[in-house]
């Protein structure tokens, strides 16, 4: 069980404790104090208080979202391209065919965040062989 601090006007979620009373010292006055059997910690990270109902925050779960995408591709970048590209024996020991397909690999994943469902439905391109 946790108790959840929200504002009254926006339903945003202040902070989240196992402690009632440390809940209720921790809400300032335009704030709410409800108890959430089942929850833990992570409530605050992507939900907020509606009706009297906790529900996902569309804002929140959009910009989680693009921080793990975003992550995801620079991961990738990192992981896959630039030990090719950054690594000149192995730049230069590619065909000119090869080095395009990274080039293209390299710019797809640069364009992600520019895709039209970006960031709940994105395509990843394929690594080159």
């Amino acid at each position: 069980m946790v108790w959840v601090v929200y504002s009254n006007t926006s339903g945003q979620i202040l902070c989240v404790s196992s402690d009632q009373e440390l809940a209720q010292s921790n809400a300032p006055d335009d704030h709410s104090v409800m108890e959430f059997a089942g929850e833990t910690a992570s409530v605050a990270d992507s939900k907020k208080v509606q009706n009297g109902v906790l529900v996902d925050d569309p804002d929140r779960v959009n910009e989680i979202e693009t921080f793990a995408v975003r992550s995801k591709r620079n991961e990738l970048l990192v992981e896959e391209v630039d030990v090719i590209a950054g690594n000149n024996i192995r730049w230069n020991a590619l065909s000119d065919a090869q080095r395009t397909e990274w080039e293209q690999y390299r710019q797809a994943l640069l364009d992600v965040p520019q895709q039209s469902g970006f960031p709940l439905n994105v395509t990843w391109p394929t690594k080159p062989s």
